[in-house]
This record gives C-alpha cells, structure tokens and sequence, in this order.
C-alpha cells in the first residue's frame, strides 16, 4: 500500500509539472506569436512622395527639407529658365509614372501661380540610391524641369513646389516644399511705383503681366510725371543712373512709338530693398516727364527701365502701365 501510494504521488507531481510547463509554453508561444504576427501583417502600404531637387545638372535628390533651399534658377540652352525638381517616391508602380510639379510664389497677398504652371512629365521611377549601392525601398524620378517664364519674379523670393505622382494604376502621391530660388545668370532690374514723397513702394506686376495703373501728377507749367522706383539684383553701381523711356505697345505687337519728351536719364542713389527682401537692393525714386499726358491716360505702354554705373550700362528691365490722368483732356 505504501508503494502504490508513493507511484500515485510521483505521477500527480510529473502531471503537475508537465502540465504546467506545456501552460506556461503555450501561453509564451502565443504572446510572442501574436507579436510577430502583427509585426510582419503591419507592412506600411501607404503611397508617398517626397519632394526635392537635383544638382545643377539635373541629377541626384538635393534634400529641400529646411523650407528654404537656395534651387538654382538655371538658363537653359535654347534660352528658356527652370528650376530642377526631384520626386522620391514609395509603394508606387514604377512604370509609366506621372510626375506633375506646380510651384506657386507666396507673399502677404497671397498666392501666385509661376508662370508659365504645371509641368508634367511620364517616366519610370528608379531605385535610390543607385547601383552600384544597395537599392532602398524608395524609388525616385530626378530632374523634372519645371519651367519659369520670369526668373527675377522668384529670385530670394518663398516659393512653394507641389507634386504629384501617379503610378500605371491610378494610385497617386502627393507632397510639397518650399525654396527661394537663386538667379545669377544676369542682373535683376524691376520698376515699382512709389509715393508722392518718394519714400513708400508701391509693388508692380512683372512685364509681361497686366500693367500696374499709376497715376500721372501734374507739374508746373504744364504736362505730368511718374513717380518710378527700381529694384536691383546683381547690381551695386557706385554712381547709379536710372534712364526711363515710355513707350506705346500697339496690338500688333509691333515696336511702338516713344512718348515724349522721350528717353529720360535721372542720377540716382542707393537705398535699401523698399520690399525687403534679402539680397535684392534699390534705388531712390525718379520723376519722368510725360510731356502729353492725355496721350498716355488708360493707354497701356511699355516701360523701360536700364540702370548704369555713371556712363556704364549695367542692366535693364521692362513693366506695363496703364496710367490715369485726372487733368482736362481736348
């Protein structure tokens, strides 16, 4: 009786302990089970894009991340300008893809398209980094010239960049990114308006945009003039000239005639940017005659402005004004 007590005894206590070392690996096993198991079903599908740009050459992804990357504004070589833009992209088919870039120019007054808008283009999506180093799981499309019509419109100005990209099957990624653009091919020279005092500015769209519409003051002794300041970019005269001549833009986009008194050359001086913004610099407002004013009033001319270092010439520009003359017309 002893001894079968004692076999009873030793069988209860290896029960006991095989079950409860097949309790305690179950419930090990499942734990770590269901870990992996949601680490390998939880794959990041999502389609991205991130947006950059490339070298000077259209190659590589130039990370634009800080919000304000000098991109070059390149000239190209039939004479149009572009800045280069890059689409690192993730879980999108790679043939065939449509990268679209819109870029739009920011400021107080709100948002503006950069002409002449959207570019798009239909290419293949590569690995990056390139052979010969290992491949990421990102793919990417360099070097999409997105095309600016009006470089010094964008110089050192905050420029938003949007892309898109669309994959063979219709699932599309988008993102953006801001920069402010660099242009040294040549000098910037920008009319703007100014006040009655000549100190304040009054902001003018780019030729060829709409023309502004200043009014015209009249002067003593008959005829009017226009108050025209200048900004610069890439330039620092020593012994600053502004010349001014209006002009009228006949609809057959023919050269047009000069208003008189014609061509006026004015000594100037160097001020502060009057829109403050880095790198560009002014100079003080001039007074240009308008002989006839009635021949000017809500006709749409052609404004040329040119810049030089006493007889040096150093740059020029254009605008459109539509001026106003508040005087007696025959």
């Amino acid at each position: 009786m002893l001894w079968r007590g004692l076999m009873v005894l030793v069988c209860w206590v290896v029960l006991s302990s095989c079950a409860s070392s097949a309790g305690s690996d179950s419930g090990s096993d499942a734990g770590d089970g269901k870990a992996a198991d949601l680490a390998a079903d939880v794959t990041d599908t999502t389609p991205r894009v991130q947006v950059g740009g490339a070298d000077d050459g259209g190659n590589g992804f130039v990370d634009w991340s800080s919000g304000s990357y000098p991109a070059t504004l390149i000239h190209g070589p039939q004479g149009g300008q572009h800045i280069w833009v890059s689409a690192k992209t993730k879980n999108l088919f790679p043939n065939k893809a449509r990268v679209s870039v819109t870029m739009y120019l920011e400021s107080a007054s709100g948002d503006e398209l950069v002409k002449p808008g959207t570019t798009t283009v239909t290419g293949t999506l590569k690995p990056f980094p390139a052979p010969p180093e290992l491949p990421g799981e990102w793919l990417i499309y360099a070097g999409l010239p997105a095309f600016v019509s009006q470089p010094c419109k964008l110089a050192q100005q905050k420029v938003r960049v949007q892309v898109e990209v669309s994959d063979l099957y219709g699932v599309v990624a988008s993102n953006k990114a801001w920069i402010r653009p660099k242009w040294t091919f040549m000098p910037c020279v920008v009319a703007i308006g100014a006040t009655a005092d000549g100190k304040g500015a009054q902001p003018w769209p780019f030729f060829p945009d709409e023309g502004a519409k200043p009014a015209l003051a009249a002067v003593a002794g008959g005829g009017a003039e226009l108050q025209v300041g200048v900004r610069t970019l890439g330039l620092n005269p020593a012994a600053p000239v502004v010349a001014v001549t209006l002009m009228t833009m006949p609809t057959d986009n023919t050269e047009g005639q000069i208003l008189p008194p014609g061509r006026t050359a004015v000594a100037s001086s160097q001020v502060a940017d009057p829109l403050g913004v880095p790198g560009w610099s002014g100079l003080a407002a001039v007074k240009v005659p308008v002989a006839e004013p009635c021949k000017a009033h809500n006709q749409r001319l052609r404004l040329v402005i040119e810049v030089a270092d006493g007889e040096k010439p150093l740059g020029s520009g254009q605008s459109i004004v539509v001026p106003s003359w508040g005087g007696a017309c025959p």
